[in-house]
């Protein structure tokens, strides 16, 4: 084996180890502010919970000091942190899973929603989608959010903590994402790399292909698809002490998000006001 090839089987090994390791992370973590009663479980999911909730994060980026500094101000706002896998999907995966959270409870926001997801089909089929290729996926959606009421809160993260359905959930988010950009190319095309000649070859490479992550275009689409507030808290290498706290979706500055989330280089997760 020559140098070249030395370096590749060494790269393929690499990329494997770490894709084992994003693989044996839940898609769906518990609550980290909620005890887990069940001790095995625990060395399942890895995970040692506190009060503040915030332990576990503390934890995974110990040794990257700008991170942990930032780690306070989260717990001054939020009272804890659900994990959720790296694998490119954990945008969408944050958002679905959290707004299905929030309307399980929240008879007016499920009916809003339903309202939405009904339409989602033609409003998906107008941007040049096939009828047949989605309407499992949309006709899906809508079965969930209809039978939303009767899940309890275990269900719901045994539903989307599973391979399988949860994915058609997730790959909703990303179709109603790619149909919302696509609706709107001429506000959304100045935000996209240069190398995509338009709105389709975008979405068809950037959002639609599962484990791509998702950048400031598709947050702003799928909160405004969805008519959510969306507040995201940036934790990056700054030399500052809080995070960055950016909203996207209706409502005044002010008004808190129905949906919180946690975005380190790379890497979203759900938090808890």
């Amino acid at each position: 084996m020559d140098a070249d090839d030395e370096l590749r089987a060494q790269a393929a090994a690499q990329e494997a180890e770490i894709e084992g390791i994003v693989k044996s992370r839940p898609l769906i973590g518990p609550k980290a502010r909620d005890f887990v009663s069940d001790s095995e479980m625990r060395q399942i999911l890895h995970r040692k919970t506190q009060e503040s909730g915030f332990e576990s994060l503390r934890e995974e980026l110990e040794g990257t000091e700008a991170f942990v500094r930032k780690i306070p101000s989260l717990e001054s706002k939020y009272t804890g942190i659900r994990h959720v896998r790296g694998d490119g999907n954990c945008f969408y995966r944050s958002f679905v899973f959290r707004m299905f959270e929030v309307a399980r409870t929240d008879n007016a926001l499920r009916t809003r929603l339903l309202d939405v997801a009904r339409e989602a089909l033609p409003y998906l089929t107008d941007v040049g989608y096939e009828e047949v290729s989605i309407e499992t996926f949309t006709d899906f959606c809508v079965e969930t959010l209809e039978s939303l009421d009767k899940l309890s809160q275990e269900d719901l993260e045994v539903l989307f903590g599973e391979d399988g359905e949860s994915d058609y959930l997730v790959w909703f988010g990303r179709l109603a994402c790619a149909g919302f950009l696509k609706h709107q190319p001429d506000r959304f095309l100045p935000f996209i790399p240069e190398s995509f000649c338009d709105m389709n070859s975008f979405c068809s490479r950037e959002v639609e292909p599962m484990g791509k992550e998702a950048d400031q275009p598709q947050v702003i689409a799928l909160a405004e698809y969805w008519q959510l507030r969306v507040c995201v808290e940036y934790i990056d290498s700054s030399d500052e002490s809080t995070t960055s706290t950016h909203v996207f979706g209706p409502g005044d500055d002010d008004a808190p998000g129905d949906i919180c989330l946690l975005y380190r280089p790379g890497h979203y997760e759900i938090i808890y006001a």
